[in-house]
């Protein structure tokens, strides 16, 4: 088996509803903090009083609070939570627990894609996402290209086909850096994922194609159990195990390449909380998409506070704090076989 099994107690509604909400919660503390502290630390009340839009507080903090740390913070959990989902569901399809979108390529192909549209000033508010995602597409395709023998889609071939055509990929995105020299410290930033440039235009894009990817693939829960039972199981249970692969394989696209054109190649995130989560909440897809979700929002959250906080004033690129963590958990998993 691809994953360790499960001794957790059957799902029931009333479960999922206690994990949400344990979930929700602490999502809505992680983001109480996360808008407190900086460079500049915001008690809580001035936050709140920013939130109602209370007229007697400062125009300065109303400025750090709504302008600068608001939307970071919502772009963070989009980030996360759309990482994560995709990184359960491209684990689930392929049953190999090392799948997730930057190993598999496809956060460097949105790269790809996102500063092709800069370079040739086709960059914009919806552009630069679909540009990204035509990006991740590609190398999704090519990379499940790659890993097909003899008519069967091979998970191992699939990631080394990936780690391969990420490793091409990122010397083309080097080479856009040297022939648009002028966004060289932008790409620097893209390149090890980067959060300070979020506004609220980039959440009123990114947000709904998240939301509806993520949607989808909760709803099509049901079937990722099936499928993880092996796929002639899930296919005589009625699963059309092909089309869910492409739909998957699509919406995981959609979902990175989207997050990619606004935070740029943040690594990991979509293999270290789906592990944390199946580990203890168990594989069942109809809690595992949601808790993945909330958790990877949380955990993006806390990387970006670390991010910001930890040498203040300068800040370490979030991707950076996500690759230290998740490159040994990587290796980890890799000597478990």
């Amino acid at each position: 088996m691809p994953f360790p099994p499960s001794a957790r107690q059957p799902l029931t509604r009333v479960r999922v509803a206690r994990v949400t909400t344990a979930l929700v919660l602490a999502l809505g503390c992680t983001l109480g903090v996360a808008l407190s502290v900086g460079s500049v630390s915001i008690p809580f009340n001035e936050i709140v009083r920013a939130l109602v839009g209370d007229p007697g507080l400062s125009s300065s903090t109303k400025a750090i609070i709504l302008d600068i740390r608001l939307p970071r913070v919502l772009l963070a959990i989009i980030v996360g939570g759309g990482l994560s989902v995709a990184g359960v569901a491209f684990q689930a399809i392929l049953r190999n627990p090392l799948a997730e979108p930057y190993i598999l390529g496809i956060s460097s192909g949105g790269t790809v894609g996102a500063m092709l549209a800069i370079g040739l000033a086709f960059g914009g508010l919806f552009m630069l996402p679909v540009s990204s995602f035509l990006g991740a597409l590609i190398v999704t395709i090519l990379v499940y290209r790659l890993a097909h023998r003899h008519g069967r889609l091979d998970s191992t071939a699939l990631l080394l086909s990936g780690i391969m055509v990420g490793a091409f990929v990122n010397a083309i995105i080097l080479l856009f850096a040297a022939l648009f020299n002028q966004e060289m410290r932008h790409t620097l930033l893209w390149l090890l994922g980067n959060l300070s440039t979020a506004n609220l235009s980039q959440v009123v894009v990114v947000l709904p194609v998240v939301l509806m990817s993520a949607g989808i693939l909760f709803f099509l829960a049901p079937q990722f159990n099936l499928i993880a039972t092996g796929d002639e199981t899930a296919e005589q249970l009625g699963v059309d195990v092909a089309r869910l692969r492409r739909l998957s394989y699509l919406l995981g696209s959609l979902m990175t390449g989207a997050v990619v054109s606004v935070s740029g190649v943040i690594g990991f995130v979509g293999l270290i909380i789906p592990h944390i989560c199946r580990l203890t909440l168990g594989p069942d897809h109809r809690l595992l998409f949601p808790a993945s979700f909330l958790f990877g929002g949380i955990f993006l959250l806390w990387a970006d506070v670390i991010s910001r906080t930890v040498i203040a004033p300068t800040e370490i690129p979030v991707g950076v704090i996500t690759a230290a963590i998740g490159a040994p958990l990587f290796v980890y998993l890799l000597r478990r076989g």
